[in-house]
């Protein structure tokens, strides 16, 4: 869609006389684009293959995946509708990048294609990031190394690993309106700023961002990039939340509520923020109330920082372009918007990138003209360049060892436990289970399953979230969620990390939707549990009788429920093998909560 542009850098004059005429320099002038192309191959080969192992190995533990699967799924068959959330798809975001990707879904139907296309894109923001920084670095070697930043920030690894979401994609559209922009080439800028906002609605708001930050630039032409972007921008939200979102959302999804301490309507949570500026401006470094939530946000700024050095602030006005999307987030109750963990810096990353490139270029002209003392005493300006880009470098190399999503013992990954980079044993070990359990479920009729289970069955025109069968409601919504109809078999992963806790009238629903549909539990592997309609091999989970293995002093939990018997009948089991484990329980009262059983499995080495 762009060509690198010919003449005058458009960033940081730079006399010939100045570049360092090295060979590897020579070397990054002639071939650095083949580099920047084999480091993205590099990227893509780590990324997509961690993405399809942790697929192969149940590992994407929310339903985000799952959605967009299932929703370009149906586009081919003609549908809009989404079964996983409950509604035409639209009505909850307006992705309509998905009917772009359904030609190439068709080719390949499955969620690792929406996968690989996410990490293809974050991995395509590489070249942008190297045209801009050459548009605005003197030298080959520096746009280079600045590619190697992105590609190893921490952000674009989390947004890689959690889920699929179609606005990662416009980490990519809006890196390469920025480019084009400040190459001067509209043509190029509108295209993918069509692209940007098929991503998501959200991205209405960056393109009129990136309108006013083109009105303050010195083009020529700017007031015509300016007017088509804002124009673009306004359309989208208008068709957005004026046909789109009242013909397809009739209450199953109200993103208000996570503004809920703000007001109980837009227009509430609009004036409340008007009348309360200080405490706006407070939420961007805390939380009342939640020193938890306060440390979180205020660790996010290191987080999204950090790995370019700092060098970012150099270019305050670029970062600002993203103060509506951090503004949207911190705002929120939701701590998963106040981290890098999940996706939500995907519309952040582009503006930290290009603010990073375009404050080494502020700093390198400062070394150059003698503003400021010289790095190691140099004084030339592709020497400069690259030292600066090397200190980057080293801070991308430096937090991604530190907290990157490689790093098991991140106390990020308290944020979000149950979504792993790489399957632990347990994982592995039960990865067969649950592939033979899955090839057990009918191929017609409707079917509830737990988180990890969505993706993979995301085909099937009828497939529920069992965690709206417990909750009752819609996601973000008081709506009742109606009941399932024509269920044929349910997969559950009764471990609470991946599923939210049932209270009791969850549990409830669950016996119900099992009455009506004759659903029967026929296989059990440590927390999974399949159900089929009536079957002759049902298993007995629980049974009323006498204890057989009592323990020597029960133990009780809250006065309503004692723990009096403990039986392994089989004390031994081969690598992979199942062992029974039978407990004996008594309940003392009347129970009002639910409880959860976790048993340890411990070797004769002694390792868990």
């Amino acid at each position: 869609m762009t060509s690198r542009p010919r003449g005058k850098a458009t960033g940081l004059p730079a006399p010939r006389g100045l570049i360092v005429g090295s060979a590897f320099d020579g070397f990054c002038e002639r071939h650095g684009t083949a580099v920047v192309w084999a480091m993205m191959a590099a990227y893509v080969l780590v990324y997509g293959g961690i993405s399809m192992v942790k697929y192969r190995c149940f590992l994407y533990t929310d339903f985000d995946l799952a959605i967009f699967a299932q929703a370009t799924s149906r586009i081919l068959h003609g549908s809009l509708y989404n079964s996983i959330r409950g509604l035409e798809w639209p009505g909850d975001h307006s992705s309509f990048v998905l009917f772009l990707i359904a030609p190439i879904y068709a080719l390949a139907p499955s969620p690792i294609t929406l996968l690989l296309i996410q990490t293809l894109a974050l991995a395509w923001g590489a070249r942008y990031v190297h045209r801009l920084a050459q548009g605005s670095l003197p030298g080959g070697v520096a746009p280079v190394i600045l590619a190697a930043v992105y590609l190893l920030n921490p952000s674009v690894g989390f947004t890689n690993l959690f889920e699929f979401h179609p606005e990662t994609l416009a980490t990519l559209g809006t890196l390469a309106v920025f480019h084009n922009l400040r190459a001067g080439l509209t043509r190029g800028a509108i295209l993918w700023g069509v692209f940007t906002l098929l991503c998501k609605e959200d991205l209405a708001l960056v393109m009129l961002t990136l309108s006013g930050y083109t009105l303050l630039s010195r083009r020529p032409d700017r007031r015509a990039a300016a007017i088509a972007l804002a124009a673009l921008a306004i359309g989208s939200l208008v068709v957005t939340f004026r046909w789109v979102r009242p013909t397809f959302n009739h209450g199953e999804v109200n993103y208000s509520t996570l503004y809920q301490d703000w007001g109980g309507s837009p227009r509430e949570i609009v004036s409340s923020m008007m009348r309360y500026p200080m405490r706006v401006i407070e939420n961007f470094v805390t939380t009342p109330g939640d020193r938890w939530q306060s440390l979180v946000k205020r660790e996010y700024f290191l987080h999204v920082l950090l790995p370019t050095g700092g060098l970012a602030l150099l270019s305050p006005l670029v970062l600002l372009l993203a103060l509506p999307i951090v503004l949207g987030h911190f705002l929120t109750w939701r701590s998963e918007q106040h981290s890098i963990v999940f996706h939500y810096t995907a519309l952040v990353t582009p503006f930290v990138m290009a603010a990073m490139v375009l404050g080494i270029a502020r700093l390198t002209r400062w070394w150059v003209l003698g503003r400021r003392p010289a790095l190691l005493g140099a004084r030339n300006a592709g020497a400069s360049a690259v030292a600066i880009a090397l200190f980057a470098l080293a801070a991308t190399i430096a937090s991604q060892i530190a907290f990157g999503p490689f790093v098991a013992s991140s106390r990020l990954r308290a944020l979000n436990p149950s979504e792993a980079c790489w399957p632990s044993e347990a994982a592995r070990t039960l990865a067969p289970y649950r592939e033979r359990m899955l090839s057990r479920i009918p191929r017609a009729g409707g079917v509830v399953a737990s988180f990890a289970y969505l993706a993979r069955l995301s085909g099937r025109d009828s497939l529920h979230s069992y965690h709206h069968v417990l909750s009752g409601t819609y996601e973000l919504s008081n709506r009742p969620y109606p009941p399932p109809e024509h269920v044929t078999a349910m997969l559950l992963d009764l471990d609470r990390d991946t599923d939210p806790p049932p209270l009791p009238d969850g549990c409830e629903k669950v016996a119900q939707l099992c009455r009506e549909h004759h659903l029967f539990p026929v296989e059990a592997a440590g927390p999974i549990v399949l159900f089929l309609r009536a079957s002759s091999d049902a298993l007995a989970l629980d049974r009323i009788g006498p204890c057989e293995a009592p323990l020597a002093k029960a133990v009780r939990f809250d006065d309503g429920l004692a723990l009096i018997g403990l039986a392994v009948p089989d004390s031994s089991a081969e690598a992979g093998e199942a062992i029974e484990v039978r407990t004996s329980w008594q309940r003392r009262r009347g129970i009002d909560r639910a409880y959860f059983m976790q048993l340890s499995l411990v070797n004769a080495a002694g390792r868990t």
